[in-house]
């Protein structure tokens, strides 16, 4: 005793003052002040280090030694003889200041010396009595042990590896003595999770135990196995009581002490962490396994807080990371807490923080993926019953709350596992073997299907994909859950969920419900009844004849089933969704509102537009009189079969996908659309391809551009084989040529070929030669196909071996010759035409022998008038092929103009009209008037055939001349709106028109309110179709300007029920009409549309001006709509609350306007932006809502509150009185403007007493309190409680001690 004493008194405690020692008492040995000035002169004496060190060496020398018995040695005895309040503070001091400066040597050992002199101090028996045991302090120097990982986490502190390696090794040598002598006295101090600092104290056992160090540097590795092999054994002497028996509520704790670690380490993708987790992990699965049942719980509320703590889950690649780990601790699960885990993940799955549910779906499908076979395995465990056939036992479905997340609105979390569950038919020992667990994969997929209706689109996009991945798993079970999921009606649920999100608001939505649809239709037999065998030819594949086919009626899978009936599909979809009414009833209305243009449509302009309907470049198709109807698509359109397949629906989907305005969504739709072509050749896949991707060449992005041509490219032209009669032969190219001729886009295809011939290699003689080889040995319809793919590639081609085409053009013109004679049908006019057509592009390789000949064969065929419907063709091609002989031309004009003039046929007319396209003499003036006597006064024997061949002969005429146009303008424009005029007629007259307009537009433009009568509704809809196109055409030809009222027929027709009509006027205003325009032209169109001159004419209903006043505003920008809300209440309610004053009812038109200009600014187009959410709940995707808001400066938005506000107010003050719709609505508007302008409106009061009044009279009158700005929403929902976790008490730091200062005495 007596060296304990004299080791002691080297430190000469009675020189340090009490105050400084009663201070650091009072802080709870938290708060260390400085030494004491004069204390600090006795410490510069000392060698600190060796009298900690003599001090430690003599009370252990004391405790062992039992030489002198009789000596009581406790702290009875001790405290007697030393200060130890003194230097248990001098102790706390020195470990305190050695922790905050661990990179100096000498204050981090002195710490450490001074934990082992406290541990010594500890084994005195007596310590609690004494208030030796400090927890805080015990606590404090257990921080010692993160010295290693502290260091190697600051390397910048040292100059090179090699001395940072040297200090870490010496700390780790110096860390083996201080952990035997922490174990010592650990065992006797008991302490339990009610001791206070009991937390603190596990973690910083736990800290050093991750393996952070582990491959750092040239640590020596076995010296820290050493100390941390004791620290494991030390806490697991913690998690024990007196008895040796595990207490579970120690296990909690511990397992809490892991949680930061584990999600800390999750957090950060450094490759050090991958380690740190890894070791965690196997320390966890080590306590499971060790403990059993009594860590069962805290194991379990360990993987509640790593799905629930919000730290980092933001990001894809932390929430993957958290996935991974918690899917692996899982795993060691015993089968009862595996399902009930399962059972909380699918409650977190319908909380309120997007977090939680973003994790929550990705464990879903992560248990979705359970290897199926794990099934069979247990069977032979007992107790628990399996089907004997592999499939799942259903069982009755857990209860999922699946009330909608759209409100935000809090759920609560299941509580943590009680013992009650841990009782289960595993057993404690060897739960760290493989188990294979059960689930019920039917309700993890239908816990996936609620989220697509989530409010957060990333959660909606991401249950898609999950959904997508799992209709082509190759899992039975996975199958079957989704068999179950889709139901047995006519459409299933997955079918009807990926219409609804199609049309979704984010880009990301629409991409993955594409995504689903195109699974969706790679996997199910909706294509098996349009498929068609390797074996058919596609002479079977019936063709769009441009002749005589008046009775010909559309199929159920031609493109215009697949684009014109996409309302139709909807509603369908919508009607026969089998799932849960909620889901349903939002499915439909969802679905059903799918009949709006969609927002960026980039396609060219329809088939229609483009097609090759010109009257200068057309045959003659007049002249017979099966063939009045010019149109050749007319005919077809006029027959409508409401009989579509369901695969067309469906394809329909994808086909409105491609005319997205997001390029991912367009990029996704047309990649299924090829992939769906490539893998099951369908016509239905094949018509979608043409209507969705192939008009998507004309796409502004480059990219989608080059993606349809690789598309074209492998579709068309790789898989293009010689003809083999006797092999099969691949059928895919020429259903594409088929349905390219059936659907008239052979203009998108020849520039699919110009695009293909400037990316690759593959438009070349070759390409030519094996198409070659089909030409003329199969059947009409092959030879079709084979003439529509050359003439596409004529033009990129230089192709001199011209005797296939030459020896096939004499063949079917001496084959036709001979039907002729016999008095057999004609052949298809199409394939001579396109024969003379490629003849033409080629003549210039021709050889001057071939040249002549041909053309003496068509200077024969020209004059003996068998020229079989092809006389402008015939014609144009003899003269290119000698242009500087044209007199057979003029000959042959002028025969025909003299017998015309004397009296001859009608088609004398023609033929002298068609040759003058080429002949080098004008025309007889005499021609011309001959034909407008007809048209002014036509023959009574004449019939519809012979009126519109007139009409078209009178059209080529106009072409030759300036003085022949204006004067045929003004009687084709009475023949236009002459509606007991014959169609053909009719029709050819506005082909005139608009072939006069492409030269001459001062001539038609006074005669633009003609061509606008052909848009009316009641119009015939052959007209109306034909109308459309050709307006559309000189619209994009930059011929026409979009003027009033031009405009406001034009836009009506964005409204049409006819989808011919709508679709080219969608594809303008849509695509190429500019936004000045249509916002300088909006109020106008409320105001016109609502004029008792148009309800007259046109008569649109409420729905669908609300649908044209919906596509123009999704082409304004928030600055523009905003400014538009302003000229709305300058122009219609401020008008209409004048005419309030002065009359006692309003005009029906006024109102009228009034109900759609309310209707309009309710809506959800005239809305402000969402605000953006504070709670760090907001979908990634609101970034851009977020900058949009922005955008709009504070100014913008009072003068919208300036002006509107006002406006709506004093409307509503005329018109409450009067009640009706019109005061509803306006109630409706003035409140949603109350609430978004709030903040603009309060800084208006301040200087506006009318206004302040006209607010509160108008919050008086619908029930409000009259003040305004002063309310204030208390939301009582909060998110969903933590799961609980047990907490160790813990003693709160008293606040620091302030003395007061010494007064001081004044002296006098």
């Amino acid at each position: 005793m007596s060296q304990v004493v004299h080791e002691l008194n080297k430190l000469q405690l009675d020189s340090l003052s009490d105050e400084w020692v009663d201070a650091i008492y009072d802080g709870e040995l938290l708060q260390f002040d400085d030494i004491p000035a004069e204390y600090e002169s006795v410490l510069e004496c000392l060698e600190l280090p060796t009298t900690f060190k003599g001090i430690t060496k003599a009370i252990a020398h004391w405790l062992n030694d039992d030489i002198d018995s009789e000596e009581e040695k406790s702290w009875s005895f001790l405290s007697h003889q030393i200060q130890h309040r003194k230097l248990l503070a001098l102790l706390a001091y020195y470990i305190d200041y050695g922790i905050k400066n661990i990179f100096t040597k000498e204050y981090r050992n002195n710490a450490l010396l001074a934990s082992q002199l406290y541990y010594k101090l500890l084994a005195v028996s007596g310590y609690k009595a004494y208030n030796i045991y400090h927890s805080q302090l015990f606590a404090h120097s257990l921080v010692c042990l993160n010295f290693p990982k502290l260091l190697c986490e600051n390397d910048d502190k040292y100059f090179n590896t090699k001395e940072l390696t040297h200090e870490v090794n010496s700390v780790i040598k110096s860390l083996k003595k201080f952990v035997i002598d922490l174990k010592q006295i650990l065992v006797t101090l008991h302490l339990g999770p009610n001791d206070m600092n009991f937390e603190d104290i596990l973690a910083n056992f736990v800290d050093i135990t991750g393996g952070a160090i582990v491959n750092k540097l040239n640590i020596d590795k076995i010296e820290l196995a050493n100390v941390s092999r004791v620290i494991y054994e030390m806490i697991d002497i913690l998690v024990c009581d007196a008895n040796r028996e595990p207490d579970s509520v120690a296990i909690q704790l511990l397992f809490k002490c892991l949680l930061p670690k584990l999600v800390a380490a999750s957090v950060d993708s450094r490759n050090a962490n991958n380690l740190v987790r890894a070791s965690y992990v196997t320390y966890s699965s080590l306590l499971l396994t060790k403990y059993g049942k009594d860590a069962l719980e805290g194991y379990t509320v360990l993987l509640q807080h790593l799905c629930y703590t919000l730290d980092g889950l933001e990001r894809a690649e932390v929430r993957t990371a958290r996935v991974s780990l918690v899917m692996g601790l899982m795993s060691l699960l015993p089968r009862k807490a595996y399902r009930k885990f399962v059972k909380w993940l699918l409650k977190l799955s319908t909380t309120s923080k997007v977090s939680h549910r973003q994790i929550a779906l990705e464990m879903l499908s992560k248990l979705l993926s359970n290897d199926p076979e794990e099934i069979h395995v247990q069977k032979e465990i007992p107790g628990l019953q399996i089907n004997v056939d592999g499939s799942d036992s259903r069982q009755t479905p857990v209860s999922v709350d699946t009330v909608s997340t759209e409100d935000e609105s809090s759920q609560e979390l299941p509580p943590v596992q009680t013992e009650n569950d841990l009782d289960g038919d595993d057993d404690a020992g060897g739960l760290l073997r493989a188990r294979a667990h059960r689930v019920s994969h039917a309700e993890l997929l239908r816990a996936v299907y609620e989220r697509v209706h989530d409010v957060s689109s990333a959660l909606r996009a991401r249950a898609l994909a999950i959904l997508a991945e799992c209709v082509d798993s190759p899992h039975e079970p996975v199958r079957d859950a989704i068999k179950e999921l889709n139901g047995t009606g006519e459409v299933s649920r997955l079918m009807a969920v990926s219409a609804r999100c199609v049309c979704d608001e984010r880009a990301v939505v629409r991409r993955a419900a594409v995504s689903l649809l195109h699974r969706l239709l790679a996997t199910s037999t909706i294509n098996d009844l349009d498929e068609i065998p390797g074996n058919t030819s596609p002479a079977s594949i019936p063709l769009a004849n441009n002749k005589t086919n008046t009775d010909t009626t559309n199929e159920d899978d031609t493109i215009d089933n697949v684009v014109n009936n996409e309302g139709d599909k909807a509603d369908t979809i919508a009607n026969t969704e089998h799932c849960d009414e909620a889901n349903a009833n939002e499915a439909n209305a969802d679905i059903n509102s799918d009949k709006t243009v969609d927002k960026g449509s980039t396609d060219p302009a329809p088939d229609d537009v483009a097609g090759d309907d010109n009257l200068n470049s057309s045959d003659d198709r007049n002249n017979d009189k099966d063939e009045a109807n010019i149109d050749e698509d007319n005919v077809n359109d006029s027959t409508d079969n409401d009989k579509n397949s369901s695969g067309s629906r469906h394809y329909a989907m994808l086909v409105g996908a491609c005319r997205d305005a997001s390029i991912v969504v367009r990029v996704c739709a047309i990649t299924a659309l090829g992939e769906l072509c490539a893998a099951r050749p369908a016509r239905a896949a094949l018509a979608a391809f043409l209507c969705g991707p192939l008009h998507q060449l004309s796409d502004p992005e480059t990219k989608v551009q080059e993606l349809v041509v690789n598309l074209v490219e492998q579709l068309l032209i790789t898989p293009l084989q010689p003809y083999n009669p006797d092999g099969d032969e691949n059928e895919l190219p020429w259903m594409f040529l088929a349905g390219i001729i059936q659907h008239n886009m052979r203009r998108h295809l020849q520039k699919a070929c110009t695009l293909l011939h400037k990316s690759s290699n593959c438009i070349n003689h070759r390409l030519v030669d094996v198409a070659s080889t089909h030409l003329g040995v199969k059947d009409a319809a092959r030879d079709l196909q084979c003439l529509v793919l050359l003439t596409s590639v004529a033009r990129l081609v230089e192709y001199s071996d011209l005797d296939f085409l030459l020896n096939y053009y004499y063949k079917i013109d001496e084959d036709m010759q001979y039907d002729s004679r016999l008095g057999l049908e004609t052949r298809d006019s199409r394939i001579l035409a396109l024969t003379l057509e490629l003849c033409t592009l080629w003549s210039q390789w021709a050889s001057v022998e071939q040249r002549t000949t041909l053309r003496e064969r068509l200077v024969l065929r020209l004059a003996d008038n068998t020229d079989y419907g092809c006389r402008t063709a015939c014609a144009s091609l003899a003269a290119h092929l000698e242009p500087n002989n044209l007199q057979w031309a003029t000959e042959l004009m002028q025969i025909s103009e003299r017998r015309a003039l004397d009296g001859g046929a009608l088609e004398e007319w023609v033929r002298a009209a068609d040759l003058s396209l080429v002949a080098p003499a004008p025309p007889a003036p005499a021609l011309l008037q001959l034909f407008l006597a007809a048209l002014a006064d036509p023959p009574p024997e004449w019939g519809d055939a012979q009126r519109g061949a007139c009409v078209a002969g009178a059209g080529r005429l106009c072409v030759r001349a300036r003085g022949a146009a204006a004067a045929a303008a003004p009687p084709l424009a009475a023949l236009l709106r002459d509606a007991a005029a014959p169609l053909p007629a009719r029709l050819n007259a506005l082909r005139a028109l608009a072939d006069i307009c492409t030269r001459y537009t001062c001539i038609v433009e006074p005669l633009l309110g003609d061509v606008c009568g052909c848009l009316c509704a009641r119009g015939p809809a052959a007209l109306r179709r034909g109308a459309v196109r050709a307006v559309t055409r000189l619209l994009l030809g930059g011929f026409l300007r979009l003027r009033t009222p031009l405009y406001y027929k034009y836009c009506a027709l964005l409204a049409d029920e006819d989808p011919d009509v709508r679709e080219p006027a969608e594809y303008y205003v849509t695509c190429c009409l500019t936004v000045d325009a249509i916002y300088h032209h909006l109020v106008d169109c409320v105001l016109y549309y609502n004029s008792d001159e148009s309800v007259a004419s046109d008569g649109l209903s409420f729905d669908a001006r609300q649908l044209i006043y919906d596509v123009m505003l999704q082409r304004m920008s928030l600055v523009q709509r905003l400014n538009a809300q302003c000229r709305f209440a300058r122009e219609v309610l401020q008008r209409g609350a004048d005419e309030a004053d002065e009359a006692d009812e309003l005009p029906a038109a006024l109102r009228r306007a009034l109900l759609d200009t309310i209707t309009l600014l309710c809506g959800p187009r005239m809305k402000l932006p969402r605000k953006p959410q504070n709670n760090g709940d907001a979908d990634i995707d609101d970034l851009q809502e977020r900058i949009t808001t922005n955008i709009v400066s504070h100014k913008m938005k009072r003068t919208v509150a300036e002006v509107v506000v006002p406006a709506v107010l004093r409307l509503y003050a005329r018109l409450r009185a009067r009640g009706g719709q019109l005061a509803a609505y306006l109630v409706r508007l003035a409140t949603d403007l109350l609430n978004d302008y709030r903040h603009e409106i309060e800084e208006l009061i301040e200087n506006d007493e009318e206004l302040v009044e006209r607010v509160q009279q108008f919050q008086a009158t619908i029930g409000l309190e009259p003040s305004f700005g002063n309310a204030r929403n208390l939301v009582t929902a909060s998110a969903p409680p933590e799961p609980d976790t047990p907490r160790a008490p813990r003693k709160r730091p008293r606040p620091a001690h302030t003395h007061e200062p010494r007064k001081r005495a004044l002296r006098i």
